[in-house]
């Protein structure tokens, strides 16, 4: 192994982590209330038939809506679980997030805190600092706070909205504004709506944890057994010893990570796609800019190394046959359960000891998984399902973590598999968008993928894991939302 090359490849590395960083510090979500509603405003100004809620509103609605027939069948209760699904948008220094609770809390007849929280709402609007969009956000929070107002529960189903207030909840809170209105002047379309979610809703999750129950039992099982046959050295480990490729391989995810950074400072800073291009033409470009930085695969051939070396050095062969080893990625999901509660359980103490903040963590398709269409969710699964997938495994199971392995092997088996595991599932983790306190929770099921791939060899059974990860992650998400 050249380590002059391999130096030089993770100095390229830690430059692209540090700059991920420090560009994910510029675009962090800030929750100011002048910040944000310019935000808000220019969503609505490039998507002027999209509604201001988006993904989170839409899915804790859902979820309160859920939570009121919970607490309705146990009335000492008195109404914890809706109070849970609305206690973060209640203490939200944003405005808009306490109109939507105000809606929310008024839906589901609790019109005194709901007017509280309008009155509140309203306060905070009007004391937001003068900008263009100040005006928008006060119209909003005064007009939900005069349906609020009206409703009692005398009045509840029979109030008379003003046009121009029923216009702005309309516009401005999609979903969250029909349930509103409907609460105050009774829409059938609405209420028979609402009377079939808590039903489906609670279906579909208890049909979830039946199935993440299941897998995480046959995951601890399995861990099991991959611990006896360690301890019996009757582990077959496919990343022991060198790669052909050597210092090449890193090369790989150096170039790799060094190509996407760049397109995505281009498109942003040079041709400002982000704000030319949303929709299904935005997803099909999200495409585009993750298959061309796959040329990195390639890098290994300008120092000799053929590309069949190279592909059996990452993994991507067929192992013991496609199909077996795709039947043993079902296996690789089933491990990334109990080890995914673990990354779980520190997060929310990450969050806990920090004073909140995992509540916040997003991505950028959850617009797209509340208000895409058809074939927007449908490119949706192309992109998460399989080709993030693919694209990644070969990334970091294939040639980070195969380059650590190759690294660290002096250090014998145990101790190798374990810093090439933890070192190549932080890099992953930390570079995705959703934020710090998602790190132990994406790092979990990377370890997983990290298992699959050492005990397997070929890539076949992380990617699998991988997908259908993604794939049931994305379908909850787009059911949830509604």
């Amino acid at each position: 192994m050249s380590w002059p090359s391999v130096a030089l490849a993770w100095v390229v590395i830690l430059a692209c982590v540090g700059l991920k960083f420090s560009l994910g510090e510029a675009d962090a979500p800030v929750t100011e209330p002048e910040v944000a509603a310019e935000i808000v405003q220019a969503e609505a100004a490039h998507a002027p038939e999209t509604p201001w809620a988006g993904f989170k509103t839409i899915m804790t609605a859902r979820m309160v809506l859920l939570m009121e027939k919970v607490d309705a069948m146990n009335p000492q209760a008195q109404g914890m679980g809706v109070k849970a699904q609305l206690e973060p948008l209640m203490k939200s220094e944003w405005p808009f997030d306490r109109i939507v609770a105000a809606a929310l809390l008024a839906r589901t007849g609790n019109y005194d805190k709901a007017r509280e929280v309008a009155a509140d709402a309203i306060s905070r609007a009007e004391a937001m600092a003068a900008n263009d969009h100040r005006e928008s956000v006060v119209a909003l929070a005064q007009s939900v706070g005069r349906v609020v107002d009206a409703i009692t529960p005398e009045s509840a189903g029979s109030v008379d909205v003003a046009f121009a207030d029923r216009e702005v909840i309309k516009e401005r809170l999609g979903w969250i504004g029909d349930l509103l209105l409907s609460r105050a002047t009774t829409d059938p379309v609405i209420e028979a709506e609402v009377s079939a979610i808590p039903m489906t809703l609670g279906l579909a999750i208890g049909a979830f944890l039946l199935f993440a129950g299941v897998a995480g039992i046959v995951g601890c099982v399995w861990l099991g057994v991959l611990v006896v046959r360690a301890n019996r050295r009757r582990l077959e480990l496919s990343c022991q010893g060198a790669s052909r490729g050597g210092a090449s391989i890193i090369w790989i995810f150096a170039g790799w990570f060094a190509i996407t950074l760049g397109m995505a400072w281009v498109a942003d800073e040079v041709l400002d796609v982000e704000r030319s291009l949303s929709g299904s033409m935005g997803l099909m470009l999200q495409i585009a800019a993750m298959a061309l930085p796959m040329i990195a695969l390639g890098i290994p051939t300008l120092s000799g190394v053929s590309w069949s070396q190279t592909r059996r050095d990452i993994g991507l062969h067929r192992g013991a046959g496609l199909w077996r080893e795709a039947c043993h990625g079902l296996l690789v999901y089933a491990t990334a359960v109990p080890l995914l509660v673990i990354g779980v359980t520190i997060a929310i103490i990450m969050s806990a000891v920090a004073g909140g903040g995992i509540e916040e963590a997003s991505h950028p398709i959850q617009e797209a998984m509340a208000n895409g269409d058809a074939a927007q969710r449908a490119i949706l699964y192309v992109i998460a399902a399989i080709l993030a997938p693919l694209i990644e495994e070969i990334l970091f199971r294939g040639a980070l973590y195969r380059h650590l392995r190759e690294l660290t092997q002096a250090w014998g088996a145990p101790a190798s598999i374990a810093v090439g595991a933890l070192a190549s599932s932080l890099i992953f983790a930390a570079i995705h968008p959703q934020g710090v306190f998602f790190i132990p929770i994406l790092g979990s099921l990377a370890v997983a993928f990290c298992l699959g791939r050492e005990t397997r060899g070929s890539l076949i059974a992380p990617m699998v894991a991988h997908g259908l990860n993604n794939a049931i992650i994305l379908t909850v998400g787009i059911f949830v939302a509604g």
